[in-house]
């Protein structure tokens, strides 16, 4: 155990950490690799990006009541995040890109009931010389929390998105680098 071991995630510089892009695009496999094609979605709230892996299993039970294995019955990997920044890009989106419509310096979103694009997605932090890079191919947003307009806090956007399986079954990826190489 060491203390340069602990990471503190802050996002990239000059991101804001989290990048999307139309599915198909091509997810960089290290955290030194381009990220061409990737938008960044501007500030995020200080209580960051939270990730939560949700995983149900069934116990299997031989004859005589010995657990001899576990199935797992369900699988989701999920992040939450609030959005700071009110940009036709980022509510493109939180609220579909068939919803949102800007003419000039005028952006007109339309609230309904219409399932939400899926896009690729990219979550950058640094701690010094440290990277991890997240990577998702498949990504919605599934829930958005209440949206509060007031005069004496930022409006923020708060969803979550939820991650699904690439042709490898994989939902997201971590790519993890120690040191110097990662900058």
């Amino acid at each position: 155990m060491a203390a340069e071991d602990i990471y503190v995630a802050a996002p990239l510089t000059g991101t804001g950490g989290i990048l999307t892009a139309a599915v198909g695009t091509a997810l960089p496999t290290t955290v030194a690799a381009t990220t061409t094609g990737f938008t960044a979605t501007g500030f995020v709230g200080e209580d960051g990006v939270t990730m939560t892996i949700d995983r149900s299993t069934e116990d299997v039970f031989a004859w005589g009541g010995s657990k001899v294995r576990v199935i797992t019955t369900e699988h989701s990997v999920q992040f939450n995040f609030a959005f700071l920044e009110t940009t036709p890009e980022n509510l493109e989106l939180i609220f579909g890109s068939n919803n949102v419509s800007t003419v000039g310096e005028e952006t007109t979103v339309r609230l309904n009931g219409v399932d939400l694009p899926h896009f690729a997605m990219i979550i950058d932090t640094a701690d010094g010389d440290k990277r991890l890079r997240i990577t998702a191919a498949d990504a919605q947003v599934v829930e958005q929390d209440d949206i509060v307009f007031v005069h004496s806090a930022p409006t923020a956007y708060t969803v979550t998105v939820e991650c699904f399986a690439d042709s490898n079954g994989d939902k997201a990826k971590l790519i993890y680098n120690t040191g110097a190489a990662a900058s």
